[in-house]
């Protein structure tokens, strides 16, 4: 299970942002902070019952900006998300040899667990903080080390201080160097930074600059997304009014290329379409997401993917059991609606149904869940304001499993689709794979279907297909 947290507070919006955030400006209402920090770890204990049994593989913390919170702040949100989740990350001292240290990682002492996303061995939690530039410092650095957080993901965005001001971020490129060379200082050893292109003002030779001189510093992660235009931020509408121009779609198409080229030079896997790792550094997190794992979302517009339950099974226990004073049943009912269906259950549908022959050939159903983009209405009832927005079915799933795998260079398993679903890739897509696959697109690949670097141009219109 992987979790997210949403602290919506930022200093100022910036111009092209349309995620649920709230400028607060310098100095701040403290209260407010505190308040949201409560409600979130208000939130984090109404949701107990969905996290038993299940072990949590990361955190990340997002917004917003989560490190606009004083250092008082930061060690109540860390410190309590820790307890809640029966987790110690905070660092041994020399001198405690007793002290609790499970899932904290360093470079020199590593507690190994199962990594999810390749099944090899590696250090513990991933525990992730966004970070912008101007709100760091080395005090702020230093507890968060401390307290076992173990990766920062900067948003950088670009190194052209013009790039900068055309975006309205906060920052300029050397305050980032001073907060990204101190984080260094404090001991951070996995650090992500955000880049984006097709901003206004931008030339191939200014992100070429950009490029190089990110990936000079040696980052262990870096994120390159293409900027989109949304409607009602300041930037669509200075777009719309044609007081800004942006790069055409010829020249992000030839930023996504050099991209690649620069960063391959300087030693980063491309992963994914937009993130590229040092070996051994993709992100756990993100990695969760676009392999289809369980994650509970915590603050306002965060959102849920939990689920896995069987949608038959369901409906063949209310058939059978609802209304008849059952523990054992209602039970299984209520936990089957996130999905861990009781694997009695499961048994005895197998059992009694001959076109079930095992639980993976069972239908399976997620459910996406979202909070409310209002922080007064969620702190009002942090415990009861998610409602459900999508209920997921075997056929849906099945088109997200392609879609999301899609954007991996590594591709779609088949072997894996197959036990998912209890269906071949072929008998639910082949007339797709078969189509790309002619036209360049996609290729087969050690028991994969993975996108070309061809197809990686035109992801988009290709996974359209397989919704």
């Amino acid at each position: 299970m992987e979790i997210y947290v949403h602290f919506p507070f930022c200093v100022s919006k910036c111009r092209y942002c349309d995620f649920y955030s709230i400028p607060c400006g310098s100095p701040r209402d403290d209260e407010i902070s505190k308040n949201c920090i409560a409600a979130i770890l208000k939130e984090l204990d109404a949701r107990a019952d969905e996290l038993k049994n299940k072990e949590t593989t990361s955190i990340f913390v997002g917004g917003g900006t989560p490190t606009i919170l004083s250092c008082k702040e930061l060690e109540m949100l860390v410190t309590g998300l820790q307890s809640r989740l029966n987790i110690s990350l905070r660092k041994r001292r020399v001198d405690d040899p007793g002290v609790e240290t499970k899932g904290f990682i360093s470079s020199n002492e590593k507690s190994k667990v199962e990594d999810h996303t390749t099944g090899k061995e590696s250090a513990g939690i991933e525990f992730t903080i966004e970070c912008n530039p101007g709100t760091l410092n080395r005090e702020k650095l230093s507890l968060l080390k401390n307290l076992g957080v173990n990766r920062l993901s900067i948003g950088l965005q670009s190194a052209d201080n013009r790039e900068l001001a055309a975006l309205g971020r906060i920052h300029t490129y050397e305050e980032f160097l001073t907060n990204y060379e101190e984080a260094r200082k404090t001991g951070f050893d996995n650090i992500n930074i955000d880049l984006m292109s097709g901003i206004p003002g931008q030339t191939v030779a200014s992100c070429e600059k950009t490029l190089n001189t990110v990936a000079g510093l040696a980052p262990e992660h870096i994120s390159v997304y293409s900027l989109i235009l949304e409607e009602g931020t300041p930037l669509f509408d200075d777009v719309e009014a044609g007081r800004v121009r942006l790069p055409d779609e010829d020249f992000d198409r030839d930023m996504y290329r050099l991209t690649g080229q620069i960063l391959s030079a300087h030693g980063y896997e491309r992963y994914e379409i937009s993130n590229y790792a040092k070996p051994g550094h993709r992100c756990r997190h993100n990695m969760g997401y676009w392999t289809g794992e369980e994650y509970l979302g915590l603050g306002p517009a965060a959102a849920s993917y939990l689920g896995t339950g069987d949608a038959l099974c369901r409906e063949t226990l209310a058939a059978s059991c609802l209304g008849t004073g059952d523990v054992l049943c209602s039970e299984t009912l209520a936990v089957s609606h996130l999905g861990t269906v009781d694997s009695l259950c499961r048994e005895s549908l197998v059992n009694s149904n001959p076109k079930c022959s095992s639980k993976d050939t069972l239908p399976t159903v997620m459910y996406r869940y979202k909070n409310p983009a209002d922080l007064m209405a969620y702190m009002a009832d942090p415990a009861g304001v998610r409602v459900l927005e999508e209920t997921l079915d075997r056929k849906a799933l099945m088109s997200e499993y392609m879609i999301l795998r899609l954007r991996l260079t590594e591709g779609a398993e088949r072997d894996e689709f197959k036990k998912r679903f209890g269906t071949p890739m072929d008998e639910a897509f082949g007339d797709v794979i078969r189509k790309y696959i002619g036209l360049g697109l996609m290729e087969e690949r050690e028991g994969c279907v993975a996108l070309t670097p061809k197809g990686l141009d035109v992801a988009n219109s290709v996974m359209c297909e397989f919704i």
